[in-house]
Order: structure tokens, then C-alpha cells, then sequence
């Protein structure tokens, strides 16, 4: 049967066909659709599909009082209206007991505090092998029996000189002695613990999730490896001044590493512009932190060399303090050593230190000059014995102003 249309009124339609008669008919309601009040108690809600049949129930549990957003409740009050009839529901609009978005029993996980909101820092889900402190201000390694030790090595020679040796400096010499010994100091220590607690330039992984694989290889019937070819990631070639550099793929940190980039096996971590990994300093040493590396080796072989020229200066006085005096010969060892053994083993042990560190310090800056790092270094020096050549350098800026404005003057990145 057809409905022949008249009005938007309420009342009768006629109806054309074999048997014609009346209808009656309501125009649809223009009124908002109900809504179901959700109170502060576990239930279940009705599900309704979008035609507006009836299709099941959801289980619902209430939100928790404590849940906090910025302050606030992120509920404003007990009930919760919900509208119903032609909306259609599924189970990711609707509530549950373990989406964490209304507030569940595992509030405190990781998974939670992202779904409320709260920001989870990376350093409490970074995969690397690194230790963090202070809320992931302090990035460091784990080598600490030996970075305990340098700190001793550095700490126990100040304090037996300004112990045994800095009085008499202070009277006998000028109080700018001790003074311009304890400055070096502080820079020397500061420098250290900045190097050490500094990302090194760790670059983030997963950037390269899904690389390009190369076909794999035929199997060789005649080698004994019992398993099969694999597809390897493709290499990729990037253009560095005249040079075409190749960037290797890191299946670890699942990218591929940029020119000059290397994976730390002991921080388990690919570092931008890496040198070494100290482990007297508890860290990788790269682009991030490679200017207070420098300022630290320099400042520490000053500061051993000077320590060792004042002690010896407090013996040489006492030797002259002896030898004015008339009452007999002076003896070196009995006038001398027994009255102040402390100043000469520090000077003998601050001499080692300093030309040992002073090396190390002149090393690096020659490296500075030349735009390389370690590991290129040591390419080059592998290279050149099977070579006898020149090996080129692409980041070779053509003077040594400009390698070493580039090395100590770049810009750092962001941690």
C-alpha cells in the first residue's frame, strides 16, 4: 500500500491501493533523546544497535573519587548522563574496567598515567642499558667502581694539599698560590661531573622501524651454516660535500645512523658524533658533551702539573730554610723528606697524573684540528697500513680554525 503525503499535522492518512481505508500517524519528535543516569555504583549498561534494536549489555564500573586530572576531579559529579536510543554504542565509547580512562584499579601503572593524561618522561621507558636520576636530568652509565675511582684520584690528592701544603704556601709564598689551586680544582671536578652526567647525543630509536631489505642471498650448498638466507637491511648513501658517505642500518636501535654515528656497546645506545666510551668518566663521549670532555682533560693536566710545582716548591723552601742555617750540613732526605713526606708524594703522584691526563689532552685537540673522531681515526690508521695513502676526511673543513670552531663551537642537540 502507498500513503498518499498532506501535512506535517497529526491525524489521519489515506491509504490508496485494493483496499483504501485510514491510518493513523504521529510526526517524529523533535526532542532530545533520553538519557539513562549512571549512579556511583557497578552495573551494566544497554547497548543499543544503530537501527535502535536492542543488542546487549556493557559492564560498567564508576569512576574513582581520587582520579585527578591537573588538580581537578575529571569527574564533576556522582551520576553521568549517557544518552540512548539511536546512538549506537561499542565497547571503546563505552567504559570499562580495564581502559584506565574513567580510573581502575591499576592506577599506578605506566599505561594508566598515559590514559589520565600525566605525562610519562622517556628516561622511565628508555630501552637503553643507561641509569637515571633527578627526574632524568642526570644521564649516566653503569662502569661505577671505576668512575668512583677517578673521583678518588682527583678528590684525595686536593685534600692532602690543602691539608699538608697550602699553610705554608699561604704564609711563605702569596695566598694566590693555594687560591688559584683550589679554582683549577672546582673546574677540573665540575667539568668531570657535567661530562659524566650529560647525554652524550643518544639518538632516539625506531625512527627506521621498517626499513628496505635487499633480495636475499642464494644458498650456498657447500658451506655448513644451517641457516637460511636472510634479507638484510638496504644500505643508504648521503651526499657529504664531494663525498658519498653510507649509512648502515642498527638493528637494535632500529634506524639508520647518521654520518659519524656509532652504537656504544656498554650504553647499548647509537650516539651522534661518538668518540669513545670512558669508563673512568661513566659515559659515551660524544657530540653533546665532547666540549667539557676537553675543557676537563686540559684543566685536569694544568691542575696536576701546577699541584706538582707548588709541592715541589715547599720542599725546595725547606731546603733553603735548612741550608741557611748554620747549625750543620743540611740533609735532603732527613731535613727535607721527614718533615714533609705529604707534599713529596703528591708532587710525585701529581706529576704521573698530569703527564698521563696531559696526553690524553693533546690527543684530542690534535684531534680537534683534524674534525675526526677516535673511531675515525682509527679507520683511517687501518686503512692507511693497507693502503699506504692519504685517506680523505669528508668533514674536513680546510684549515684548523674552522675544524676546531666546528668541534668545540657547534651547537649541542636536544637531549
Amino acid at each position: 500500500m502507498d500513503a498518499s503525503p498532506l501535512d506535517g499535522n497529526s491525524g489521519d492518512r489515506y491509504l490508496t491501493g485494493p483496499h483504501p481505508g485510514y491510518l493513523q500517524y504521529s510526526p517524529p519528535s523533535t526532542s532530545p533523546p533520553p538519557t539513562l543516569t549512571i549512579s556511583n555504583q557497578t552495573g551494566r549498561i544497554p547497548i543499543t544497535s544503530a537501527s535502535g534494536q536492542f543488542s546487549g549489555f556493557q559492564q560498567y564500573t564508576p569512576p574513582h573519587k581520587d582520579t585527578k586530572l591537573d588538580g581537578r576531579s575529571r569527574i564533576s559529579s556522582v551520576e553521568r548522563p549517557v544518552p540512548i536510543g539511536s546512538t549506537h554504542y561499542n565497547e571503546a565509547q563505552l567504559p570499562s574496567t580495564d581502559s584506565g580512562v574513567l580510573g581502575t584499579e591499576n592506577d599506578h601503572s605506566e599505561d594508566d598515567f598515559l590514559h589520565q593524561g600525566k605525562p610519562v618522561r622517556n628516561y622511565k621507558v628508555f630501552p637503553g642499558r643507561n641509569l637515571f636520576f633527578c627526574g632524568g636530568r642526570i644521564m649516566t652509565s653503569r662502569d661505577f667502581p671505576a668512575f668512583f675511582v677517578a673521583v678518588l684520584l682527583l678528590t684525595i690528592p686536593t685534600g692532602l694539599f690543602h691539608g699538608f701544603t697550602s699553610p705554608f704556601l699561604w704564609h711563605r709564598v702569596s695566598p694566590a698560590a693555594p687560591i688559584v689551586q683550589a679554582y683549577l680544582f672546582i673546574v677540573a671536578f665540575s667539568s668531570m661531573l657535567k661530562t659524566s652526567w650529560t647525554d652524550p647525543g643518544v639518538i632516539p630509536r625506531g625512527i627506521d622501524g621498517d626499513p628496505p631489505l635487499d633480495p636475499p642471498r642464494e644458498l650456498d650448498v657447500t658451506s655448513a651454516s644451517f641457516y637460511p638466507p636472510q634479507s638484510l637491511p638496504r644500505l643508504k648513501e648521503v651526499q657529504v660535500g664531494m663525498y658519498t658517505v653510507r649509512l648502515k642500518y642498527c638493528e637494535t636501535c632500529r634506524i639508520y645512523r647518521p654520518p659519524r654515528c656509532s652504537h656504544c656497546r656498554q650504553c647499548d645506545n647509537c650516539v651522534e658524533d661518538e668518540d669513545h666510551h670512558c669508563i673512568w668518566l661513566n659515559n659515551c663521549i660524544g657530540r653533546r658533551n665532547y666540549r667539557y670532555f676537553l675543557i676537563f682533560v686540559s684543566t685536569a693536566s694544568i691542575y696536576a702539573f701546577y699541584t706538582s710545582a707548588l709541592c715541589l716548591t715547599h720542599l725546595l723552601l725547606l731546603y733553603r730554610d735548612r741550608k741557611n742555617d748554620p747549625s750543620g750540613v743540611p740533609s735532603f732526605q732527613s731535613d727535607v723528606l721527614a718533615k714533609a713526606p705529604v707534599s713529596a708524594l703528591v708532587m710525585v703522584f701529581a706529576f704521573i697524573m698530569g703527564f698521563a691526563v696531559g696526553a690524553l689532552a693533546t690527543y684530542h685537540f690534535w684531534l680537534a684540528t683534524v674534525n675526526r673522531t677516535t673511531h675515525e681515526q682509527v679507520r683511517a690508521w687501518s686503512a692507511s697500513m693497507m693502503r699506504p695513502m692519504v685517506v680523505d676526511n669528508p668533514f674536513d673543513r680546510g684549515s684548523i680554525f674552522g675544524n676546531c670552531a666546528a668541534v668545540l663551537c657547534r651547537p649541542p642537540t636536544r637531549r
